[in-house]
């Protein structure tokens, strides 16, 4: 999202009063956390880019070595195909009128801390993201239903 911003000119106090949020928001935008249906589209809006774009390159500079091979240890980094498939469910799920508490419910599932800091192998982290993911999709299904 910051090259998004960058590439638009705006200076992140520019863009934060444009988007009615602190900077600090903005920061923590910047950095993959989740936003609500309207920042999404308010952001994409104010950056010229569609909705789809913007949560695809969500993750491009806060997360520069997660493309990176990743070993296992305490200090890993949550892969940048997690990040990507995260904010591609994300947009999904707003679409689909998922609350911004379902999604940080959802997030600290999905990318789940414990699991990616974990000193277990990158294959099992991998398979964690994805089966977290195939399940946050069915439980926003059944909770707001296919639309």
């Amino acid at each position: 999202m910051r090259a998004f911003r960058e590439k638009a000119g705006k200076q992140q106090g520019e863009a934060a009063d444009a988007l009615g949020v602190s900077r600090g928001t903005l920061r923590r935008w910047e950095r993959g956390f989740w936003m609500s249906a309207a920042a999404v589209e308010q952001a994409a809006k104010l950056y010229g880019v569609t909705e789809e774009a913007l949560a695809d390159g969500a993750t491009g500079s806060s997360v520069s070595t997660a493309s990176a091979p990743v070993r296992p240890s305490k200090d890993r980094t949550v892969p940048q195909e997690a990040l990507i498939a995260w904010a591609e469910f994300t947009v999904e799920a707003l679409r689909q009128g998922a609350s911004e508490e379902d999604l940080a419910f959802l997030r600290a599932f999905v990318l789940a801390p414990e699991v990616i800091k974990s000193n277990i192998s990158d294959a099992d982290v991998a398979e964690h993201i994805a089966a977290g993911l195939v399940a946050a999709r069915a439980w926003i299904a059944h909770r707001y239903g296919e639309r």
